[in-house]
């Protein structure tokens, strides 16, 4: 398990799975707060005594996992995004062949990297994976 505070540490599995778990992280919070707020609604309804400690600290509580939901989930997001592991995108059913350089006078390097790029996004090739891709095709 990885600290919110450290998803650049953690694997590309852990970052691709907290990815997935994000929307329902989301969703649970979005429940907890309902309830919080029918409680609000109980406490308010029936006279009951709105500065008790208790109520005060549950309220407290419930923005701190707001924060941390939505903290982890940015976090989570942007190390996905940097390790270019494409988590939530819809898998391609065609991969692109990736095109080989040999490094002749007739042959453009600038559009070998470019179709090189363009490969690697639509194939999905995660950051850890492309310098080995790469070589294969050199």
């Amino acid at each position: 398990e990885v600290h919110i505070l450290s998803w650049n540490k953690g694997s590309d599995l852990s970052v691709s799975r907290a990815m997935r778990n994000i929307k329902e992280w989301e969703e649970d919070l979005d429940k907890i707060k309902t309830l919080k707020r029918a409680f609000d609604d109980i406490v308010a309804s029936h006279s009951l005594v709105q500065d008790d400690v208790q109520i005060l600290e549950a309220g407290l509580k419930v923005n701190r996992v707001d924060e941390k939901v939505k903290f982890a989930g940015n976090n989570i997001k942007a190390e996905d995004n940097s390790r270019e592991l494409y988590t939530l995108d819809a898998a391609k059913a065609d991969t692109v062949k990736l095109p080989t350089f040999e490094g002749r006078d007739d042959e453009d390097f600038c559009r070998f990297k470019e179709l090189v790029e363009k490969a690697f996004i639509h194939n999905r090739v995660t950051k850890s994976d492309k310098f080995d891709k790469l070589r294969e095709v050199l």
